[in-house]
């Protein structure tokens, strides 16, 4: 149960750089190839958080440039941006 809380306080930390509200619950998604994926509930929204742990750089903007593009044309979800205007932020070091 504490990893749990300790989980959750990470994931509000993530949120806390984002305009999508307070943690309410998550999910795990467990068949995620390479990255840690949760559908993520908060007091705003339900939404899809990937963390990309095991990409470099370069290809984590072309994905979330790709994705932006998509999105544009409807044809993806659509992407958070930071309270700074970012698409990616980095969190420890990832």
């Amino acid at each position: 149960m504490e990893s749990n809380r300790k989980l959750q306080k990470e994931i509000q930390k993530i949120l806390d750089r984002y305009d999508l509200g307070e943690y309410k619950s998550h999910n795990h998604f467990s068949y995620a190839l390479t990255n840690t994926v949760y559908k993520l509930k908060t007091n705003k929204e339900t939404l899809i958080i990937k963390l990309f742990e095991h990409e470099n750089k370069r290809v984590i903007a072309l994905q979330t440039k790709i994705m932006d593009l998509l999105a544009k044309e409807g044809l993806s979800s659509k992407l958070f941006k930071t309270k700074q205007g970012k698409f990616v932020y980095y969190y420890k070091n990832h």
